[in-house]
């Protein structure tokens, strides 16, 4: 859109080029005054201390994260997908859903789609996408829905493979 910025946390955002706006002060504001009322009305806790967001500078996780698994790897490139293979050969009952906000950009649902598809897991693995950017649950008809496969998603048995017909023993008889 020309004349505008967009929002790579949610492409649906746009702000005026030119126009002075930091993101993430807004957002830790924001953040803040919703957890001051939050909290005390339906958690019944009172904070002592104000709310800062993960993504601050001086306490953000991904300053640590090492993208790369020793190819040629990039944040834009990097895959959770040989941790899920990993993962699986340990224990083939686990179970995973994926969930994406369709708006986000930074980790957008495509790249995921497109790896399950490729270790072939789209049946094993449900991805899940809802009206939302990168923190889907903003908005309140994402959360609603969200809630309702996660629940879905927890009561559901564990995973089971589909049975294996061994057939050396029936070509026998």
């Amino acid at each position: 859109m020309p004349g505008y910025l967009l929002n790579v946390y949610d492409g649906r955002m746009k702000v005026l080029s030119g126009v002075p706006y930091n993101f993430d002060y807004y957002e830790q504001v924001g953040f803040h005054n919703a957890f001051a009322k939050f909290l005390p009305a339906y958690i019944g806790y009172t904070a002592k201390s104000y709310y800062t967001h993960l993504n601050s500078d001086n306490i953000s996780p991904n300053r640590y994260w090492n993208w790369n698994r020793g190819g040629r790897e990039t944040r834009a490139t990097t895959t959770a997908v040989p941790d899920v293979m990993s993962g699986l050969s340990v224990d083939p009952s686990w179970k995973i859903m994926v969930a994406h906000g369709f708006y986000d950009q930074v980790t957008p649902f495509y790249p995921t789609e497109l790896d399950l598809r490729k270790v072939k897991l789209t049946e094993r693995i449900p991805l899940k996408t809802y009206e939302g950017g990168h923190m889907l649950y903003y908005q309140e008809s994402s959360r609603i829905q969200f809630k309702k496969d996660l629940v879905e998603f927890y009561q559901a048995p564990p995973y089971s493979a589909p049975p294996v017909h061994n057939t050396s023993s029936m070509a026998a008889n």
